[in-house]
C-alpha cells in the first residue's frame, strides 16, 4: 500500500493548470524539477520529514524552451531537457541563495541529432497529429538516452563534461522496434536494465542495458497509456504512470526481467477522482482518452518515497512502506550518485 505523504511550503493552486510532464530528483535528492511547456518548477525540500518540507521554490523560463516534456539532472548544478519542438537543452541550476520568485535563464549547450528530425516538424500517429522532436531523457553516466518520436526511437548520447562545458556526440540507436510514442525512459541505478514506455501500445518495454536486446514487455488489463517511469532502487521493481487512467502501477520481477508480465504486483490510484475528471473535461474530445492520468514519476536515492505530477495535481508525493524498500548495494548506490 503506497500512503500519500502530506507537503508544505509548495503553491500548488498556483500550478493547477499547468499541463506538466515530468518529475525528477536530483543525484543527492535535495533538489527536486518539475516540467512543463516553456516552465522549469525547482524546489530544494526536505524529505526526511513527514510532511515533506519544500524550503524554496523558484520558477524557471527560458527562451530555449519548446514544449518541454522531459527532464533530468546531469549533475547536482545541471539540468537537461527534452522538447518536442526539436532539441534538447541543458541548464545551469542557479545557486539556491540566488532564488527569487522567478528568473530567465539562457541553456548553455544544445543537441540536435538527426534522429530528433527537423525542428518545429509534426507527424501522424494513427488517428492524431504528435511532434517529432524528444519527449524523455535520462542521463545514466557519461551517456544521454532519449526518446523520440520522429521515427519512434531511443537513442544514447555521450556527454562529456569540464567544468561548465559540455560535449556532446557519439550517438547510437537503443531501441525503436514495435515503439510507437516512446514518452518515458528510465535506466536502473546498476547500470544493467533500461525501460522504456511504449504509450501507443500500452506496453512498457525492459531492455539489456549492455546490449539493447529486448527482456520482456510488461502489461496490465488497466494500464492504459504508460508515460513516465522509473526503476526501483535496485531494479528488481518498475513504477509505471498512466496518462490515461488514474493509476500508477508496480511491477515487480523475481527472475532479472527475463519474464514478460502481463498484470503488475500493485496498483494505486494516484491522481484524485477530481482531478482526473477535471482534465478530461478540459481536453479536447479527439485526445481526451490520452489525459487525465499521471505524467511524471521518480524516486529519490533513498528510495523512500514516490514523487508524481499531473494536470490539477502538481506535486504529490507517496510513502513506499519498510516492507517495500527495494535495496541495492552500497557501491552501486555510490556510483548512482555519483553518475
Amino acid at each position: 500500500m503506497h500512503k500519500i505523504i502530506p507537503h508544505t511550503g509548495f503553491a500548488d493552486a498556483h500550478y493547477d493548470a499547468l499541463r506538466t510532464e515530468d518529475v525528477k530528483f536530483s543525484p543527492s535528492g535535495n533538489l527536486l524539477v518539475i516540467v512543463s511547456k516553456n516552465i522549469m518548477i525547482l524546489s530544494h525540500l526536505d524529505t526526511t520529514c513527514s510532511p515533506v518540507r519544500i524550503l524554496k521554490s523558484i520558477e524557471l523560463y527560458s527562451p530555449s524552451l519548446a514544449c518541454a516534456h522531459g527532464i533530468d539532472f546531469v549533475r547536482e548544478d545541471l539540468l537537461v531537457v527534452a522538447n518536442r519542438e526539436g532539441w534538447v537543452t541543458f541548464y545551469k541550476v542557479p545557486p539556491i541563495d540566488t532564488w527569487t520568485a522567478a528568473m530567465t535563464i539562457d541553456s548553455i549547450h544544445e543537441l540536435e541529432s538527426a534522429w530528433f528530425g527537423a525542428k518545429g516538424t509534426m507527424r501522424k500517429s494513427g488517428t492524431r497529429v504528435v511532434r517529432c522532436g524528444p519527449g524523455a531523457v535520462r542521463i545514466r553516466g557519461n551517456h544521454l538516452f532519449t526518446g523520440t518520436n520522429n521515427v519512434n526511437t531511443v537513442t544514447r548520447h555521450t556527454i562529456r563534461l569540464d567544468g561548465d562545458r559540455i560535449e556532446t556526440g557519439d550517438e547510437r540507436l537503443a531501441a525503436q522496434d514495435g515503439l510507437e510514442i516512446p514518452d518515458g525512459v528510465s535506466t536502473s541505478r546498476d547500470n544493467r536494465f533500461m525501460a522504456v514506455s511504449n504509450l501507443h501500445y500500452g506496453t512498457a518495454v525492459i531492455y539489456d542495458l549492455s546490449d539493447f536486446s529486448i527482456k520482456c514487455q510488461l502489461s496490465d488489463i488497466d494500464l492504459h497509456h504508460p508515460h513516465g517511469l522509473c526503476f526501483g532502487v535496485s531494479g528488481r521493481t518498475l513504477y509505471v504512470a498512466d496518462a490515461g487512467n488514474r493509476f500508477v502501477h508496480k511491477f515487480e520481477t523475481a527472475d532479472d526481467w527475463q519474464t514478460s508480465l502481463r498484470s503488475s504486483a500493485e496498483k494505486f490510484a494516484a491522481v484524485d477522482q477530481a482531478a482526473f475528471d477535471l482534465t478530461k473535461a478540459e481536453t479536447p474530445e479527439d485526445v481526451r482518452y490520452l489525459e487525465g492520468g499521471m505524467k511524471g514519476i521518480d524516486m529519490p536515492p533513498s528510495g523512500r518515497l514516490i514523487a508524481t505530477t499531473c494536470r490539477h495535481q502538481t506535486l504529490r508525493f507517496f510513502e513506499v512502506q519498510p516492507e517495500q524498500l527495494d535495496t541495492v548495494p552500497a557501491d552501486a548506490a555510490r556510483d548512482y550518485v555519483n553518475g
